[in-house]
């Protein structure tokens, strides 16, 4: 805790992440105060562990989201929205690691993970 961790991400086809990465990722250890300062992710995920409302706080940049996606660590998409949320129920999900994306409107995006809890 404490270090800064660069990530790479690299697109292989539509909606796919590396495994590689997630791999790494997940290896790394999970903690729920553990994570990347919104500085370098644009977008923070309140609370982590999480067990039915995520929320996400863009700051200044919201205007520049295109989609939010969230993905399993296959790199499957299970969500996908135009609209701007600041809130997305997940009630439903099965407990697990799961990552959410944000793509901006200039060809950027941001991943970050987090826990869905009981």
């Amino acid at each position: 805790m404490g270090n800064d961790y660069p990530v790479s991400i690299q697109l292989v086809a539509p909606n796919r992440i590396l495994i590689s990465w997630i791999v790494h990722e997940l290896t790394r250890g999970l903690s729920a105060n553990e994570g990347v300062t919104p500085r370098n992710i644009g977008f923070t995920i309140i609370p982590n562990p999480v067990s039915d409302n995520l929320k996400l706080n863009f700051g200044d940049i919201a205007p520049e989201v295109l989609n939010i996606k969230i993905l399993d660590v296959s790199g499957r998409e299970l969500y996908l929205t135009k609209d701007y949320n600041r809130e997305i129920n997940i009630a439903s999900y099965p407990t697990g690691v799961y990552l959410l994306q944000v793509n901006y409107k200039d060809g950027r995006n941001s991943v970050q993970r987090f826990v869905k809890a009981n």
